[in-house]
């Protein structure tokens, strides 16, 4: 399975004089056969471009992991990329929309903060067993068992948000 994912942290880097900071985004994107890391001062659509530039036709469509900003629409549209919600946005998104629900709903949102946890869990399990260099299909033995079990624990959250939600 190839795919291509696009990674940003916000960088702080302290500047020379004190108190002075810069701002710039880290970029990543990842592919069957490169990593392509790009620093930039701007969040713009031209910096995002630059990671998905040399695409060819015959590659699968690219994979655009983000959170909500509306500028990554955008940029899934112009790419013809599909967007996928970070689930660390999504998981904090949950938090602070329960926040507000008092003791009443403290305990059903520990029970989905529990299920994202497990998720989570299995998720680091999964990518501890990956070799990256290896195809989907050449992976070990633990890592398609841990494939499995984060797929199955995908099912059972889902199943949960259709019966709960």
């Amino acid at each position: 399975m190839e795919e291509r994912r696009e990674i940003v942290w916000l960088m702080q880097l302290a500047g020379i004089r004190k108190g002075e900071k810069y701002r710039g985004w880290l970029w990543v994107s990842l592919s069957k056969d490169v990593v392509s890391v790009h620093i930039d001062r701007h969040r713009s659509v031209a910096a995002r471009q630059h990671l998905f530039r040399d695409r060819s036709e015959d590659e699968p469509r690219p994979v655009l992991v983000s959170d909500r900003y509306s500028a990554y629409k955008k940029l899934a549209r112009e790419l013809e990329c599909e967007q996928v919600l970070c689930w660390v946005h999504v998981h904090r998104e949950f938090n602070d929309a329960c926040a507000g629900g008092g003791v009443r709903m403290q305990h059903w949102k520990d029970r989905w903060m529990q299920r994202f946890g497990e998720l989570f869990h299995a998720n680091k399990k999964r990518l501890e067993a990956c070799e990256s260099v290896l195809p989907m299909a050449r992976q070990s033995e633990v890592f398609r068992r841990s494939q499995g079990r984060l797929e199955a624990l995908m099912m059972r959250f889902f199943d949960h948000a259709e019966a709960e939600l």
